[in-house]
């Protein structure tokens, strides 16, 4: 089986991580953490100057996800030391990134984590994790912090806020 795990360095997307280390798999199981860094460096025509800082601010970004995805991914090689880990870091959006990876890779599952947003800010900032579910060809665990529910209608339940830090 073939499990992609998109993560980035909020709390929901660390439960996804850690509900994939919780589970049992086959020995034969592959896994790839992945992260995706949204571009800086767009087309855009400015100072070369600019450009030069915002290149450098993108590769950053891109390094420091490196990291962090690396530091997951041997959490799963550890628990799991007989499954192939892989880890890698992706500039694009991140909906439309995870969705071409899964392809790619032909997963056989994809396991993410959400930000519950509602209302306005899932207008305004939209859901990852709803385009994903929506439009993946394979299957999709999404699984949130143990702090989210999903209010009955009419009720008013207090919902902990998952952002990246």
């Amino acid at each position: 089986m073939k499990i992609l795990i998109p993560i980035d360095n909020s709390e929901c997307s660390l439960e996804a991580l850690n509900s994939v280390l919780g589970s049992y798999w086959t020995f034969d199981s592959e896994f790839e953490v992945m992260t995706v860094v949204k571009p800086i460096v767009g087309h855009y025509s400015l100072d070369a100057g600019y450009l030069d800082s915002l290149y450098d601010a993108e590769q950053d970004a891109k390094r420091e996800a490196g990291e962090f995805v690396d530091a997951k991914a041997d959490d799963l090689k550890k628990k799991f030391p007989l499954s192939h880990v892989t880890a890698k870091v992706y500039i694009g959006e991140i909906a439309d990134t995870i969705l071409e990876r899964a392809e790619k890779f032909n997963a056989d599952l994809i396991v993410l984590g959400s930000h519950n947003r509602r209302g306005l800010n899932k207008f305004l900032l939209g859901s990852v994790a709803e385009r994903v579910a929506t439009n993946a060809q394979c299957s999709v665990e999404i699984v949130r912090t143990k702090s989210q529910s999903v209010p009955n209608a009419g009720s008013k339940v207090s919902q902990k806020s998952c952002t990246p830090a």
